[in-house]
């Protein structure tokens, strides 16, 4: 029965109880835990973020969006159009000898004559507006009313890209379907188009604000000297990459170095056991109709790691005052209590689960139903390759490494 409500049909109205079956994402409610420590360290870039050209077009459609005459009353209409130039851009990058694009690849491939919608779901058309606006605005690049702020407005008024704002106005129209090739054989397009991707005042003003504060830029260097290692091959792995930048940034008095180390440090104390619990967690979910104490009985060297990173955990007992973190603690806690044993940690596991369900509207995915495990929505992992078979994975959140040190690499190169 799992997973029914995915492939029968509604016969009267919704049902509301079914929707709310679903799995949905981070069932524990980790997330804001988690990627508070990597923002400690890259605050405003989000994890696909990798290519400046892509922060450039964003801000370019943005401030076009007054030079197209567009309604202010009609939001969706303006949405239409970012989906087609967003699609012009991805091709346009695509082609060119300098670039490549940040979304769409396939899409681009194809061999028939590339076209882009209105309407267009695919990501090519969608991957910037989903991921590289937030970090627009989070870097205030963007206004918290999307507006551009006069920084950005007076380097794309610039005399190289007058002529830029009258042909898209001239080529989007009412079209189903917008050929870019169309508008990139039109005269003067594609110089326009390179000197857009070649502002020196709009590179400085990434540089200034993109990253974040002189620590954060910092680190971004810090990461983007270990990508550019020769050797970086043998440094790529999450634990390796850690271990690389406490190395660098440990060595000598400097502040700012210190405080680098000590935010790492941070999340080598956090995320391990952020892991372990979701990983146990996950081995109940894939154990419909199992017992919790035959499961616990089964865990065998997982117990060990489980209680030393819930110990390197409790280093935030007193040090972090949000409502989720304090659950994350409570189980910390239950792990490393005298009395406590796996048993009674999955039942807490299960009663933690139920609440940030419970929150949302939702079932629980997984719970205790006459002594033996329900389960209520699709297993992420199955069950062979999780803690009774794998020693846990960790670091998470990594991705921060690749994205300061690529984002960073790209604005000094």
């Amino acid at each position: 029965m799992v997973g029914i409500e995915h492939r029968m049909p509604y016969f009267s109205s919704i049902d509301d109880e079914m929707l709310r079956r679903s799995r949905g994402r981070d069932l524990l409610g980790a997330l804001p835990i988690w990627s508070a420590f990597g923002k400690n360290l890259v605050p405003y870039l989000a994890a696909p973020v990798t290519d400046i050209n892509g922060i450039k077009v964003v801000l370019f459609i943005y401030w076009l969006k007054d030079k197209l005459d567009l309604p202010d009353d009609n939001p969706s209409q303006f949405r239409s159009v970012f989906k087609v130039l967003e699609g012009f851009f991805e091709y346009y990058l695509h082609h060119s000898e300098e670039y490549d694009c940040c979304f769409g690849i396939k899409a681009l491939e194809v061999a028939e004559e590339f076209s882009v919608g209105g309407d267009d779901p695919r990501i090519v058309c969608n991957g910037l507006y989903q991921y590289y606006r937030g970090t627009c605005r989070r870097c205030k690049l963007l206004k918290d009313n999307w507006d551009v702020p006069e920084s950005v407005a007076q380097i794309f008024s610039s005399p190289k890209l007058e002529k830029l704002p009258k042909l898209f106005k001239q080529w989007i129209g009412s079209k189903a379907k917008y050929i870019p090739v169309e508008l990139l054989k039109k005269k003067d397009v594609s110089q326009c188009l390179k000197s857009l991707f070649l502002l020196p005042e709009l590179d400085e003003l990434l540089r200034k604000t993109l990253l974040g504060e002189d620590m954060h830029i910092k680190f971004a260097k810090g990461c983007g000297e270990i990508l550019n290692d020769p050797e970086a091959e043998q440094l790529l792995t999450p634990c390796a990459f850690h271990s690389k930048l406490q190395e660098n940034f440990g060595k000598g008095c400097n502040p700012i170095h210190s405080e680098i180390t000590s935010k790492l440090n941070n999340i080598e104390k956090c995320e391990p056991f952020l892991v372990c619990v979701y990983e146990c967690f996950e081995y109940m979910h894939s154990a419909g109709g199992s017992s919790i104490g035959a499961l616990a009985d089964g865990l065998g060297d997982f117990e060990k790691k489980l209680r030393n990173a819930a110990a390197r955990f409790l280093y935030f007992e007193n040090r972090s005052h949000s409502e989720r973190s304090g659950g994350f603690i409570q189980l910390a806690k239950a792990v490393v209590s005298d009395d406590g044993n796996m048993e009674s940690f999955m039942h807490a596991l299960l009663n933690h689960h139920e609440v940030i369900m419970t929150g949302r509207r939702k079932m629980p995915s997984v719970c205790v139903e006459s002594d033996k495990l329900a389960v209520h929505s699709e297993p992420a992992v199955q069950r062979e390759v999780l803690v009774g078979n794998k020693t846990p994975s960790i670091w998470r959140n990594h991705y921060y490494f690749w994205t300061a040190g690529t984002i960073y690499n790209q604005l000094w190169r």
